[in-house]
């Protein structure tokens, strides 16, 4: 029983249709699309009636991409429009059958001459759980990260989640296509372990021995007064994991070019922008290669996901770079000059002397404060911060870069990542790991001029 016909570049061709033409695709044939019999299935992002109530206007969006195409309703005409019109609005889903025309509306090429339409799922949000706006949290107005975080359940209806999970979408893809391309091996490592990776942080602990009424006294103890831990599940201690590292490490030992894409887990008690509980974290791990090799795999991977999210998001770059009130102007430019030029490799201390020069020719003001700590069996570390204020928009403002040291290194990677200048700035980022040889610090930083 042959469940498949044919083959495609895209494997067997199956069954499954959408019976509908999606609004990213619609939008994209623009003009030639004109005349043409569609469905659209999705929700209102906003509506109106106009001509005494004779017409009414809805931006219908599906998700596939930011922008909504409009469909146009004549009460008068279409059946079951007052279905529509009385469906709660905005949230509401519907489905509609019409024609596409060239549109008369600023800022839009075509639209669709709704011929039928129905009602999917009304917004329930009148009084007493009745069919209605009023207490439909997502209007039409922008709403804070504050005020989306409250309605996790709704907030990728917003215009800045929605475009965020597409970017998403689109690197992780872009992930996995560039290292499988290069015939790296995708290696699932586990989120439960008893190894602490790099001790790369503060870990969260998974037990069997707390359940839903369990007393603190009831928890087994060893005789050191500690809980028993040989009495849980796995015999052990066990935490969800704060790196793959560890693991994939030991399969880049048989398997040569490997990497991980998967959740990590932190437990750091800062509840800042900079710090979250959970991410995702892509580790490559190569053999037979030196830093020059590795330095080049990270240019190489930075510059794949980027020319992908240009060539498949670029609606929603456009949304983050001239739209979204929080967005990043010249955010396309931005990245366009990451993808066209070589990245500069530059030691750690001619990255300080690149700095000097720009504070001895007074592109900056500066601080340094140098300090010897005591670590541990006896050793002594040298710790060097630097602060120094940069012209930005006329304004002087301190920006702050302290020395990588060996027992800080993910978060002087995050510091150095997450200094944020504007044009013809210094921008600094980490890109390898230190390598320690003979007592002596070796680091590699980029530069990146107009970054």
């Amino acid at each position: 029983n042959m469940e498949f016909l044919s083959i495609s570049d895209n494997g067997p061709v199956g069954k499954w249709n959408r019976h509908r033409i999606r609004v990213k695709e619609l939008l994209k044939q623009s003009e030639s699309a004109i005349d043409k019999d569609v469905v659209v299935k999705g929700w209102i992002r906003t509506s109106r009636m106009a001509d005494k109530n004779k017409f009414m206007f809805i931006e219908l969006t599906d998700g596939s991409t930011v922008k909504g195409i409009q469909i146009v309703v004549n009460t008068e005409i279409v059946e079951n429009a007052n279905n529509v019109v009385n469906c709660g609005g905005v949230g509401a889903s519907i489905s509609v059958s019409g024609k596409v025309v060239r549109s008369s509306g600023k800022g839009q090429v075509i639209e669709v001459a709704a011929t039928t339409v129905e009602v999917l799922g009304p917004v329930y949000g009148g009084d007493n759980g009745t069919i209605g706006a009023k207490n439909y949290p997502m209007a039409k107005k922008a709403h804070s990260l504050e005020f989306l975080r409250e309605k996790a359940h709704l907030r990728v209806r917003s215009k800045m989640f929605s475009s965020a999970m597409r970017l998403r979408n689109a690197m992780a893809f872009a992930t996995h296509k560039f290292f499988n391309d290069r015939g790296f091996i995708y290696t699932h490592t586990p989120l439960i372990t008893g190894a602490d990776c790099e001790g790369a942080g503060e870990q969260f602990t998974v037990t069997s021995l707390l359940g839903e009424n369990t007393k603190p006294s009831e928890l087994p103890i060893n005789k050191s007064g500690e809980v028993d831990y040989s009495k849980d599940f796995f015999g052990k201690k066990c935490n969800l994991s704060v790196s793959g590292q560890l693991n994939v490490e030991t399969h880049a030992c048989a398997l040569s070019d490997v990497y991980t894409f998967g959740p990590t887990f932190r437990a750091e008690n800062s509840h800042t922008s900079r710090h979250l509980a959970e991410f995702w974290m892509i580790e490559p791990e190569i053999c037979f290669a030196d830093l020059n090799d590795n330095m080049a795999l990270a240019e190489d991977y930075v510059k794949f996901c980027t020319s992908y999210a240009l060539t498949h998001c670029m609606d929603d770059l456009v949304y983050f770079g001239e739209e979204y009130p929080a967005g990043e102007k010249g955010l396309i430019d931005r990245l366009k000059n990451v993808v066209e030029n070589d990245f500069a490799h530059i030691t750690y201390t001619q990255a300080i002397e690149l700095l000097h020069q720009h504070i001895d020719n007074g592109t900056v003001l500066h601080k340094i404060v140098t300090k010897t700590e005591k670590v541990s069996k006896g050793k002594t570390e040298i710790k060097e911060k630097i602060s120094y204020k940069q012209k930005v928009n006329g304004e002087w403002v301190w920006v702050k870069v302290q020395k990588p040291d060996t027992n800080n290194n993910n978060n002087n990677n995050n510091n150095s990542n997450n200094n944020s200048n504007n044009n013809n700035s210094i921008r600094m980022n980490t890109t390898t790991s230190r390598v320690a040889h003979t007592g002596t610090l070796v680091n590699t930083s980029t530069y990146i001029p107009n970054a």
